[in-house]
Parts: structure tokens; sequence; C-alpha cells
């Protein structure tokens, strides 16, 4: 890597100084990450290495927390993307007057507010093949409404009840369909229908343990001894607690960052990991990528220029200090925390409290504030969650923001493969309940069957927008199966949007689905 890599482009936007400061405050927050995870255990007992288990103790209860809380879930949607599934999901809804400014949407409503909708699903990921048929039903009549079917050769898609024949486009042929509308269509000549799987961003055994070798050990070597204090007994909210603190000038803090940020520059291996993943979270989210622009090599130089503007920040700051503070009690659980940062006339704190059933977290910086709490309320019928949240900006030139949401959330099941919740919204901004979401209720219920390959979910939503009230339910189930059958598209059943002429258009348009509408929509009894 030469110096001139190293170094900021000139041409690059300046980064704004709160922005710095997030940067930065992140930067910290994975370092220790960094230094946490790769914490060993049998240590000895110095302030540095008690710091250290204690947060790695506080990291593995979370992952465990999680496994228990989400664990089926995650298996049954990981085998979803191994196999093929089904699913059937049933969509109802209740308004009693449709007002929307946008007319897609209102639109929708009114279909819905009117009939049943049926979503029937079928997904191969081993060939790359999603297929979907949606039936709208009402007291006169049920119909199949829509097929769409993708694969990673054709996209296709058939309104039955208009026209009983597929329009569909070979990704091959993008660039020719593109090109038949517009004649200075210059973008890539085939579509990518890349899927995003779990699997393709997932390190493996051997990337982890290096990224863990390499970093963990930089920062293990440069967060000194001397950085880190410990103070026993100290009194906190009745209980005697250890008082672990990691305390660091602006300079040692810029130096550690630094050195971090020209170890990456240098690491031409993890540069290949995160552009490998950031190319499949491109493909997979964006049909018309052009190769010649999304590749790897473009990928690493444009990582490098932010990280390079992130050191160039860094270096023009201002820092006065780091300081991090736990609180630790007799059974090694961190009953409170706080970061803070400070320099350039600036303040970045991040503080946290849990004792008992209640948490709670802060963010502040000069002029703005984000608090989150949490509290747990065991009741003769299961728990009562309740989680509030608050932000909060000041700024002279635009007008203040003060918003407060809570949501209160009463769970009569909440085991891993059985969840049922209700929780109620509550939604303020500037202290008044604006008429935008003023309050409402979800209603959840999930059950899972691994033995049996089978989800089934329940949802109810019920909310008062722009003053009007909302209802709608979602009922589905999902199955893991051996194997699923789905149409083909070939010139038997389909028209190819490349083929068609005007004149093609023209006739399918007006002749066919016109009259084919306007009878759909009286059936229907939308107009």
């Amino acid at each position: 890597m030469t110096e001139e890599a190293k170094g900021a482009n000139p041409k690059s936007k300046p980064i704004k100084q709160q922005t710095k400061w997030v940067i930065l405050f992140i930067l910290i927050f994975i370092s220790i990450g960094g230094f946490v995870i790769y914490s060993l255990y049998g240590m000895d007992s110095k302030p540095k290495e008690l710091y250290l288990q204690t947060e790695r103790n506080a990291y593995e209860d979370t992952m465990e927390h999680f496994k228990e809380k989400y664990g089926d879930s995650l298996r049954f949607k990981e085998a979803m993307l191994a196999g093929p599934s089904s699913s059937e999901i049933n969509l109802t809804g209740s308004m009693k007057e449709i007002t929307s400014d946008h007319k897609g949407l209102a639109f929708f409503l009114t279909i819905l507010n009117q009939t049943d909708m049926d979503i029937h699903s079928i997904r191969d990921p081993e060939n790359e093949v999603s297929y979907h048929t949606i039936h709208l039903q009402n007291e006169n009549s049920k119909m199949n409404a829509a097929e769409i079917i993708q694969s990673s050769e054709q996209l296709g898609v058939k309104f039955p009840v208009l026209y009983d024949r597929f329009f569909y486009l070979n990704v091959n042929e993008y660039g020719d369909f593109a090109s038949k509308y517009d004649q200075n269509y210059a973008g890539p000549e085939e579509l990518d229908i890349s899927r995003l799987n779990w699997g393709d961003l997932e390190l493996s055994k051997g990337e982890l343990n290096q990224i863990k070798l390499e970093y963990g050990t930089y920062l293990l070597d440069e967060l000194k001894d001397d950085y880190f204090s410990l103070e026993n007994n100290v009194e906190y909210e009745s209980m005697t607690v250890k008082e672990l603190t990691l305390e660091m000038s602006g300079e040692e803090v810029k130096s550690v960052l630094t050195g971090l940020m020209e170890k990456f520059l240098d690491d031409d291996e993890l540069q290949h990991i995160i552009a490998e993943r950031m190319i499949h979270i491109t493909h997979a989210i964006k049909l018309d990528v052009d190769p010649e622009k999304i590749n790897e090599s473009q990928v690493k130089e444009d990582i490098i220029k932010r990280v390079s503007q992130w050191k160039q920040a860094l270096a023009g700051m201002e820092l006065e200090k780091f300081k991090s503070v736990i609180l630790v009690d007799e059974a090694d659980q961190i009953v409170d925390r706080q970061m803070e940062l400070y320099g350039d006339e600036n303040r970045f704190q991040f503080t946290t409290k849990s004792h008992g059933t209640h948490r709670e977290g802060i963010i502040e910086t000069q002029n703005a504030s984000i608090e989150l709490s949490q509290e747990n309320i065991e009741k003769s019928n299961g728990i009562e969650e309740v989680i509030e949240l608050a932000l909060r900006k000041e700024d002279k030139d635009q007008h203040p923001i003060d918003m407060n949401l809570t949501i209160n959330s009463e769970y009569s099941s909440d085991a891993a493969n059985q969840q049922q919740v209700e929780r109620e919204i509550r939604f303020q901004r500037n202290g008044e309940t604006e008429d935008a979401l003023k309050s409402g209720t979800i209603t959840q219920e999930k059950s899972i069957n691994l033995n049996s390959n089978l989800m089934e979910q329940r949802l109810v939503l019920d909310i008062n927008h722009q003053g009007q009230d909302y209802s709608i339910q979602a009922e589905s189930t999902t199955e893991l199966l051996e194997q699923v059958s789905y149409p083909t598209i070939t010139e038997s059943n389909g028209e190819n949007m490349v083929e068609l002429t005007d004149d093609d258009l023209y006739r399918i348009i007006y002749e066919e689905i016109g009259g084919n509408f306007q009878e759909f929509m009286k059936v229907m009894d939308v107009f």
C-alpha cells in the first residue's frame, strides 16, 4: 500500500463535524468489541484482564439469551434458505373510510377492505426459483388475480383475470428490452437475479480466526495495562460493586485507532473479505448491476478511500479523553456502564444500566440525545414488557425534535417455538400526538414445530393513521418440503416483452385487458 493510497482523496467531500464524532465513537466501540471477543479464559486478576473477561461474560450472556429466544426461528429460516418450501398467507382488512394521497396505496386498501387476499408462495433455493399466486375473494367471487415467477433465467407475471398469458423477460435480453424504450440506454445487457444467502455473508472459521488473531492481538498490545484501573467495594444503589475503568488521553485514542486503520489499509485479505460480501449484497438488492462498476477492484478502492477519509478526519480532531466505566455486581454481571468521549468542544456519551428487570441506555451529544428503556414485569398470566424510546435534538437553524415512542407488550407465551404477544403502541412528537401514527395495537402469534417442518404465524395490526382506524390481519403457514413444482414459461403460454410490437401491445391492452378490467372491478365491487 503506497502512502498516496493511504492518504485521503483530495476530491473527496469533507466529513461533517458531527459525523466525525459518530464515526469515531463507532470505531472505538468496534475496537472494544473486537478486544472483548478475542479474550481468553484463565487470565490473571489484573484490571485489564478483569475488564476484558467481564465484557466477555456480558457478550456470551447476550448471545445465549438471543439463541434461547430466537433459535428455533433462525433454524427454520436457515432451512428455508437451504431447501424447498411453500407458504400460504391470508390477508384481510377493515377500514371505515379510505383516505390516502397515494393512489396506489388507496387502491390496495380498497381492494383489501372488500376482499380476502390469499398469497401462495413456492420457493426452490437450489434452482433459484420463486413462484407466487395471488387470489382475491369476496362474497361474490373468488379469482386468480396474479401469478409471478422469478428464476435465474426469467422474470414473468400473469394476470389471469385480465389476460391468460405470461408477460416475461429473459434476463439475458434485458439490454434489448431497455434499448427498445430508450435509444440512449448504455447499461448492462443482462439482469442479475442473485439471491442473498446467509452463507454468502457468514465468515468462515478460518476467516474469523485470522481476524481475531490479527486485530485482537493488535488491540491487546496497544491497550496498555496502565489504561485500566480497579476499585473494589464501591457503593451503588444499595449494593457493593467493583468499578472497572478504561481511560485514555485523546492522543492515545488517536494513536490506537490510527494504527488500526493503517493495519486495515495494508490488509488486502480483510479488504477482500469485506468487498466480496458487499458485492453479494449489491447483486441481491439491485437487478441492473453493471459488472464493469461492481467488481472487487472497484469496491476495494471505494473502501480504501472511505477509511482514508476517516483517518484524515481523526488526525484533524482535538480529543481530550475517552473513558469507559463498568460496575460489576457479586454475580459478575454488569449493572451499569458509561462511555464518554470529550474534545472539539463536543461530548459523546453512551450509558447503559441493567438492574433486575430494568434496563436503560442513553446516547448523548452536545445538542441531541436518544434514550431507550426496557422494563419486564412478571404477571400471573405471562410477562409485561414496556419499552420507551425518546429522541431529542436542538438546532438553532432548524425546528427542534422531541419524539417519544412507547411499546407496551403483553406476553402470554415467549418460548423459542411458541410466542403470543399483544403490543400497544403510542407515538408523540413535540409533546403532542399528531395526525400521523397516533396509536395502535399489534397482536402476534407464532408457533414453530421443527419436527413437523411447520411454522404458523398470525399478525393483527390495528392503527389510527391520519384520523382513520385501520385493521389488517395476516395469517400464514409455511412448510418445509422435499420437492416443489411450478410452471415454466415458453412461447406457448407467454409473451416475450422483447418481441412484442406496438401493435401487439395495443391489441392486448385495448381489445383484451381493457374489457376484462372493467368486469373485474364490477365483480370485486370496487366501483
